[in-house]
């Protein structure tokens, strides 16, 4: 496909220009493509691509320095396969992005065991009694960022507590609530 594209370039020395690029690069561009995406078909695009952006823009390649040449050619393999990464990312983000209804209604497990229930019932039920053993500001606290989704800032704000200390804050007190849940679950044993 990539010499199908070199064919097509109309004058003769910019053709002849990329075609030494192809034939004393290429291993080494599928070798740094693939070292990022560790699959040879995607190599194989990402080279596709760095050769057209090479093509679009062979005028200014040109004018690149001989020894500066393998530099340059490595940058624009290299800055085709994070565009790529970067783009994929987004992709993903854009398609997994759920907020938390959406994420619980795809998670909820309507055919659950009732075992299952029952240890979940029971580990609830040691959860708040755990839970109302701590001093009331830590369960505030935790009401606050995990119930109520508040912003370490509004935490801040609310609680009088610099928004860099919040997080210790919360920490402690989930700290705090897991070891009482470690003693009422000894104690109920």
């Amino acid at each position: 496909m990539i010499t199908l594209i070199i064919s097509a370039i109309e004058d003769d020395y910019e053709r002849e220009f990329i075609t030494n690029i192809y034939n004393d690069y290429y291993d080494y561009m599928r070798k740094k493509a693939y070292s990022f995406v560790r699959n040879n078909e995607e190599a194989e695009e990402l080279v596709h691509d760095a050769f057209v952006n090479l093509i679009e823009n062979v005028k200014v390649v040109m004018t690149v320095e001989k020894q500066k040449l393998p530099s340059y050619i490595i940058t624009t393999i290299r800055n085709v396969c994070i565009n790529r990464w970067k783009a994929n990312k987004k992709f993903h983000e854009a398609v997994f992005s759920m907020d938390d209804a959406d994420l619980a209604n795809w998670l909820k497990d309507d055919a659950a065991l009732p075992e299952d229930l029952y240890i979940k019932n029971e580990e609830l039920f040691l959860m708040h009694k755990a839970l109302s053993r701590l001093p009331e500001r830590d369960q505030r606290l935790l009401e606050a960022k995990y119930t109520l989704n508040l912003s370490d800032e509004d935490i801040g704000m609310q609680f009088d507590i610099a928004k860099q200390n919040v997080r210790v804050y919360i920490m402690r007190a989930r700290r705090k609530a897991y070891a009482l849940m470690k003693e009422v679950t000894v104690n109920e044993k």
